[in-house]
């Protein structure tokens, strides 16, 4: 409130949502459908179409059918509906619906430039061991200080080495499900650049301090250039 308002009225209007909720039902598109068993179906643009240019997603999908798992939505084009869904060969299920992964790490190392020698493999397959609990349905998987060395590699062996002891243990929780290990690996990590990080050496001071430099950005606007100038003026006698 301004300094020294009184007895001031504050008006809100009730439908100040108004234009947002109606974005909000627009952008989403909620409506019913009937699928092909004649069932209706409440539907909803999937992801708002926040992905698609000028919002023009017409895959729905149902929150019924999250709910139980079935994998299913609808193609809309005006007044055409087109269903996809896609459903397993067999009725059992190879996986549990919930699989959790440990991943129990050290600290990352901070080592110096003459301490980055990239492991080779063997060295590397070593450092990670993997154990899958079946009862509980968890991966459980250890790396050692290698696999931080490993990320000097020029390529992507260290990443490559992790995500294959995590498959093997999936595929032991899968039972007798017959899986081409090499092929999935490669539908994984479709290449050797592929990889989150990479480890350098430093390489002049700024290196060396850049942990210790403020992530926070301090930007001098025309503002602040305009009020020191008139300060040093004023100070200065020139005015």
């Amino acid at each position: 409130m301004p300094d020294g308002a009184k007895r001031a009225t504050l008006i809100v209007p009730t439908n100040a949502h108004l234009r947002l909720r109606a974005e909000h039902h627009r952008r989403f598109d909620k409506h019913a459908v009937r699928d092909a068993a004649g069932n209706v179906l409440v539907v909803r643009r999937k992801d708002g179409g926040k992905r698609s240019p000028q919002n023009t997603q017409r895959v729905y999908v149902s929150y019924l059918d999250a709910r139980i798992l079935r994998y299913r939505g609808a193609w809309r084009s005006g007044s055409r509906t087109w269903w996809l869904e896609t459903v397993p060969l067999d009725e059992r299920s190879y996986l549990p619906n919930i699989l959790t992964w440990k991943l129990v790490s050290p600290a990352s190392p901070a080592m110096r430039s003459q301490e980055i020698n990239p492991p080779p493999l063997e060295e590397l397959k070593g450092a990670i061991r993997a154990s899958c609990d079946q009862d509980e349905c968890v991966v459980t998987t250890e790396i050692g200080l290698p696999f931080f060395r490993g990320l000097s590699h020029p390529s992507n062996i260290s990443e490559v080495t992790l995500i294959e002891a995590f498959l093997e243990q999936v595929v032991t929780l899968a039972g007798d499900t017959e899986v081409d290990l090499a092929a999935l690996l490669r539908e994984i990590v479709p290449s050797p650049e592929a990889r989150q990080l990479h480890a350098f050496a430093p390489q002049d001071f700024r290196d060396h301090i850049h942990e210790s430099v403020p992530r926070r950005v301090i930007k001098i606007s025309n503002f602040y250039d305009a009020a020191l100038r008139l300060g040093l003026a004023i100070n200065s006698g020139w005015v």
